[in-house]
Formats: structure tokens, sequence, C-alpha cells
């Protein structure tokens, strides 16, 4: 049997993070772990985004990074630069590293998801 971790779990609750620009556009996320909270690990980052009416997160790739999205509220268009993927709330994608993407929020209401990204 392997010896039990000897790190911490971390909390935090998502009211502490302050929101930040994303991607371009008018969308904002919230950080709530990164890569520098977990150094060992493959997981690059946890965040929430949030798009408003008509919001966008603009053209961008990650690098050696796959992004899981879970769509937890309201309705998103997540363009490929061919293909138009029309999710709402409940719906998970996996976007593979260096795929362009752009995520755009058509409804009428605010759109949150889940964001986990992980280092191949």
């Amino acid at each position: 049997m392997k010896k039990p971790s000897k790190e911490k779990i971390l909390v935090r609750h998502i009211s502490s993070v302050v929101p930040e620009d994303a991607h371009g556009g008018s969308g904002k996320r919230k950080m709530v772990y990164s890569h520098l909270d977990v150094p060992k690990s493959r997981l690059e980052a946890v965040s929430v985004g949030y798009l408003p009416k008509n919001g966008t997160f603009d053209w961008h790739m990650h690098n050696g990074i796959d992004e899981v999205i879970a769509v937890t509220k309201g309705k998103a268009a997540v363009d490929t630069g061919g293909r138009t993927i029309h999710v709402r709330a409940g719906d998970y994608l996996l976007v593979p590293s260096r795929k362009m993407h752009r995520i755009t929020n058509p409804g009428p209401d605010k759109m949150e998801a889940l964001y986990v990204r992980f280092r191949r």
C-alpha cells in the first residue's frame, strides 16, 4: 500500500475569488485553482467563467492543454472554425489541445460554466 499523500486538501469558496478578464471579449472568469496550487500535478487550472447575453470568449486555443467545459447555467455556442456546437446547462465538452475555439452566449440569460484544464 502506498503512503498517504502529505499534500493538504485546499478549500476555496467562489465568493473569495476575484473576477478577471479571459480570452478577450466580454466574458469574465474566476480562477479557483491554478498549477501553482498543485505544482506536481497535470492540473493546469480550474475556473468558473461567466458570459453575459451576447457575450464572447474570443478565439483562442490551449497549447499542450486539454479543457473540459461543464455548462452549469444558460446556453452557449462553441465555434470551432467550421462547426458551431450549441450547448446548454448540463452539457459537457472536451476541447483537445490546440483546437481553436470561441464561446458565445446567444441565450437571454447569463451563461456560466466550469472549466478544468489539464496539461498533456
